[in-house]
């Protein structure tokens, strides 16, 4: 018996639930992090390939905390370069976000939609 594909199955497997159960405990955490206004500077769409081909959008946005000037990204995955461009098309640079900030290590900030009704409207389009 080939148990080749078997052992893919379980690592490739083993790797999205490793991503979704590390999304999940960001997002936990940071539910009692401060909100700080963001600003978005910069939008991309990039093409990953690999095993799996898709395409993705990734901001980059900048804020200030206690006087200090920092930045984060996120990225979302799409899997047609058309939906990929039109989430890109409407998030303009200096639209302002809302951004969740750990206040003992303000470099580290999570983006999260359900903070940002404009944001997650576009991405349920």
């Amino acid at each position: 018996m080939d148990y080749l594909p078997i052992v893919w199955f379980v690592i490739v497997g083993s790797l999205v639930v490793s991503a979704a159960v590390y999304r999940w405990i960001r997002k936990k955490k940071s539910e009692s992090w401060t909100t700080v206004q963001a600003t978005l500077e910069e939008t991309r769409v990039a093409l990953h390939s690999g095993r799996v081909t898709y395409w993705f959008v990734e901001v980059a946005y900048s804020y200030t905390y206690e006087g200090e000037f920092y930045g984060g990204t996120k990225s979302w995955n799409c899997k047609y370069e058309a939906r990929a461009t039109g989430v890109a098309d409407k998030l303009t640079k200096g639209m302002k976000i809302a951004v969740r900030i750990n206040p003992r290590r303000p470099a580290e900030s999570f983006l999260r939609e359900d903070d940002n009704s404009e944001l997650a409207a576009v991405l349920a389009e």
